[in-house]
């Protein structure tokens, strides 16, 4: 059946065994106001000032923190009903900030685990990193005002403690010393276990953190998995299940691939449960939107369960993502992005990974395929001045590098096109095998060179072979006849050998349980789940240690995972070669 029996399945599915939270989503602009308004009421409580503030409609903690320059975790700390979210007429304390400009005047102060700094002129990140004894990233992370308005004096900063919360020494100085912080109970008597105690408090920058943190791979009997997806699309809650049986109406794409993505998941998991793997699955929904400031983000950050998690699988919006993998970084816990192919997302993190290769990474891969399989044949690389894609140098770059490798001296040729095939001249060969290589994505050009070098006089025998990009597969200006005929190759990470005892099995058991036919995006969620669970079957807690210990495949992708450097998440960098042969793909088999 199609995708209405689908829908109409995971909607009876919600009461299964595993535990299921649907943060509702929230279309509340974000109100930024003045630090005094009408609303604020200063008061005294204890000896210390704190302003009174009335939550008005539309208002979220995330905002209300953002508004008086705080933390979210520090106005529920102050007001723990704020815990479960905010409504309407609540009454939060909020710290009174009292601004200085006097440079003569000593403009810190220490609370628990933090140094609050009034900034006065001249001061700078850099100068006040290195008078605290921290950061530039650490402070930014703990004031996101900084990154909207930029550092302005007056303005009230939190700062990690030296020695997990002790006063400096000095008007601003800071300290080394550990024994007197462990005398107090806080921390250890060594630096090593000081520094992670202050890295796990202070906000650190998750690629900073990450060199005094040593995971010590604890095993448990449950492991706690947060799925954050767009399951509830614009418009999705309107549909009515008569309709979608009737094929009058049908879901969001986004809804649906969210829903196939989690069960593939609950296959592999009921698949490792098999061996003793258990879990508790946490499904949380998100805006179907791109915005890095969506409150639906906000709820699920500051709901208290998230903290428990030992991995978290999306969301797939990039802005989204690194949002939720800040978070994620800074109290340890692995986090995947699930369909994002953009690297950035895994950027002075290191407790990030991702499954789709990025594009560069494919070509890097192609080009290291292609030297060491078609060297001794005619590799002719065909180049547009006016296309302007990185993929070109890429690729040429790569090339070169694996090719010196292998023995060989810059076997590459070049060839200049714009559009047609006449740019190939004499550089094509009568006694080898050519191989046209033309790493260009989205190029207006690509299509009407492909389809007329498929019907020029090269193309008579069978001695082309063309390697291209991804995204040509789906590219319907790309005649299927002449991909053929041009014995098109490609890098890809999603291949499913549907004649394998597995694929079958899979498709037998996911046709019995969802009465339809497993997506791309099912697939994705099986071998994400395979992968990562087995990782914590194997290696509990210290998973991150060890994603790039252990290579996977799966039935439709692959793991290879690898990380440029020790502050940046990891890329799977495990890339096929398929090749369009008799209107099929298939793996490349040479």
């Amino acid at each position: 059946m199609g995708i209405s029996s689908k829908f109409i399945k995971f909607v009876k599915s919600i009461k299964c065994r595993y535990i299921l939270y649907f943060i509702p989503i929230l279309f509340w602009p974000a109100l930024v106001h003045a630090q005094n308004n009408s609303n604020d009421v200063s008061v005294k409580v204890n000896g210390k000032k704190y302003y009174r503030h009335i939550v008005e409609k539309g208002e979220t903690v995330y905002g209300i923190a953002e508004k008086y320059n705080e933390q979210p975790k520090d106005i529920v700390l102050d007001n723990p009903k704020a815990m479960d979210g905010v409504h309407p007429g609540d009454t939060l304390m909020i710290p009174v900030i009292v601004k200085s400009t006097d440079k003569t005047a000593d403009t810190s102060s220490i609370s628990g685990n933090y140094i609050y700094h009034d900034v006065v002129g001249q001061e700078t990140l850099y100068s006040l990193s290195k008078e605290y004894h921290t950061t530039v990233s650490a402070i930014d992370s703990l004031n996101p005002v900084i990154a909207i308005k930029g550092l302005q004096v007056g303005q009230h900063l939190r700062i990690p403690a030296p020695d997990g919360g002790h006063k400096p020494q000095g008007k601003h100085a800071a300290t080394n010393d550990t024994t007197h912080a462990a005398q107090q109970g806080q921390v250890s008597a060594t630096k090593k276990e000081a520094q992670a105690y202050k890295s796990l408090i202070g906000g650190q920058n998750p690629a900073d953190a990450s060199k005094s943190f040593s995971d010590t791979g604890k095993k448990l009997s449950i492991y706690n998995v947060a799925l954050i997806m767009p399951f509830a699309a614009e418009g999705a809650d309107t549909i009515h299940l008569s309709r979608l049986e009737q094929g009058t109406a049908q879901i969001p794409q986004i809804t649906q691939i969210s829903i196939d993505f989690y069960h593939g998941l609950l296959l592999a998991f009921d698949t490792l449960a098999k061996k003793g793997f258990r879990v508790n699955l946490h499904v949380y929904n998100v805006a179907s939107g791109s915005d890095s400031l969506s409150h639906g983000i906000d709820s699920i950050l500051t709901n208290p369960e998230i903290l428990k998690m030992n991995l978290i699988i999306g969301p797939p919006y990039p802005a989204n993502f690194r949002r939720v993998a800040r978070f994620a970084g800074l109290h340890r816990i692995a986090i995947i992005s699930p369909l994002s192919s953009e690297s950035y997302v895994l950027k002075s993190n290191p407790w990030t990974s991702k499954i789709a290769p990025s594009p560069i990474t494919e070509t890097e891969m192609e080009a290291d395929y292609i030297a060491a399989h078609y060297r001794r044949n005619n590799i002719i690389i065909v180049h547009n001045r006016d296309a302007n894609d990185v993929y070109y140098e890429v690729f040429k770059k790569h090339f070169k590098l694996a090719d010196s490798l292998l023995g060989g001296k810059d076997t590459l040729r070049y060839a200049e096109s714009i559009g047609g095939v006449s740019g190939l001249g004499s550089k094509i060969s009568n006694s080898q095998v050519n191989v046209i290589v033309m790493p260009y994505q989205g190029a207006p050009f690509v299509a009407k060179f492909v389809n007329e070098l498929a019907n020029s006089k090269y193309s008579e025998n069978d001695s082309l072979v063309l390697f291209g990009m991804h995204n040509w597969a789906n590219n319907d200006a790309l005649s299927a006849d002449n991909l053929d005929t041009l014995n098109f190759h490609f890098p890809s990470n999603e291949f499913v050998d549907y004649t394998s005892l597995p694929a079958k099995k899979f498709i037998a058991n996911y046709r019995s349980i969802y009465l339809s036919e497993p997506s791309y995006f099912s697939y994705q969620g099986f071998d994400a789940a395979m992968f990562y669970g087995n990782l914590l079957y194997t290696y509990g807690t210290s998973i991150q240690d060890h994603l790039g210990d252990v290579k996977y495949r799966g039935l439709q992708t692959s793991f290879d995972m690898l990380r440029s450097n020790t502050t940046n998440g990891y890329e799977n960098k495990a890339v096929y070669i398929l090749e369009y042969k008799n209107y099929t793909e298939k793996l490349d088999s040479r």
